[in-house]
């Protein structure tokens, strides 16, 4: 007489809060990326929603709400792994174009720098100066955030041997930011 029906269990709460407070994020990231917004976006969020790293975002989107939103977008480790790669390589301009619209020429920003150590063999670990003055190989990350909102706006990733004023005053150029007080 009964139907038997199994419900199907998904976080749902927390994507949809970024779907809300995130429209304008969304909105830039779609006019810049139009041909790969949605899979950017899927990543982006499921990684500090469950932690997951490539190899399980998979599994992590299928818990999730964005599997009834976007059911056809590719979500396999080799598929994000080229996603990721392709976005800091080929799509770099277009990455710099993206964060460029967040930065508002009226409001002041904010900069912070860390040092990362690595022993990764890439192009950016390079030893230079840090705080803990370490001798290991390191990349350098500077992040711009917006003084007002205190949201982020902007970050950059260089070699580890570049000194922090080159870095910032390169970094607050690229943003589109006129003038700064280092």
């Amino acid at each position: 007489m009964y139907e038997t029906i199994n419900p199907v269990i998904r976080t749902y709460g927390v994507f949809e809060m970024f779907e809300q407070l995130g429209k304008d994020a969304s909105d830039r990231l779609k006019e810049v990326f139009p041909d790969i917004y949605r899979e950017a976006r899927t990543a982006a969020l499921l990684r500090p929603v469950y932690g997951c790293t490539p190899r399980l975002m998979k599994r992590c989107f299928e818990d999730s709400y964005l599997a009834d939103l976007y059911p056809d977008i590719g979500t396999c480790d080799k598929t994000v792994r080229n996603l990721v790669s392709m976005l800091g390589t080929d799509r770099e301009a277009e990455m710099e174009r993206c964060m460029k619209m967040f930065v508002s020429g009226q409001s002041t920003v904010l900069m912070d720098g860390t040092s990362l150590f690595t022993r990764n063999s890439d192009s950016y670990a390079r030893k230079g100066y840090n705080p803990e003055y370490s001798q290991e190989k390191q990349i350098r990350l500077l992040y711009l955030f917006d003084s007002g909102s205190h949201a982020p706006v902007f970050c950059r990733m260089v070699p580890g041997n570049i000194a922090d004023k080159a870095a910032m005053t390169d970094t607050i150029k690229l943003s589109g930011k006129k003038a700064a007080r280092l």
